[in-house]
């Protein structure tokens, strides 16, 4: 992936990221990617309707994440060098 800073966003609360996907759809496409630390989280973006075709879920894996059960599918890492060397 490469991401350039103008690629890259950063939203809180959760509701925003939804919102967020939508703006970054509209403006560059599919697919996009979302990485967070929280099942929950990448989850909700699978609740919002997202697809895997339009928004890949990434659930990176750090030192003290909890081993929470998702509902759906994620992609694991445990480095953003994973994914940002390819």
């Amino acid at each position: 992936l490469r991401l350039r800073s103008a690629h890259v966003i950063v939203t809180e609360p959760s509701k925003g990221k939804a919102q967020a996907m939508r703006r970054l759809i509209a403006r560059y496409g599919t697919p996009i990617v979302h990485i967070d630390d929280s099942v929950e989280e990448l989850d909700r973006i699978r609740e919002a309707g997202f697809d895997t075709e339009s928004v890949e879920t990434i659930h990176i894996i750090r030192g003290r994440s909890r081993a929470a059960r998702s509902r759906f599918p994620h992609r694991r890492i445990h480095s953003l060098h994973t994914i940002l060397n390819k």
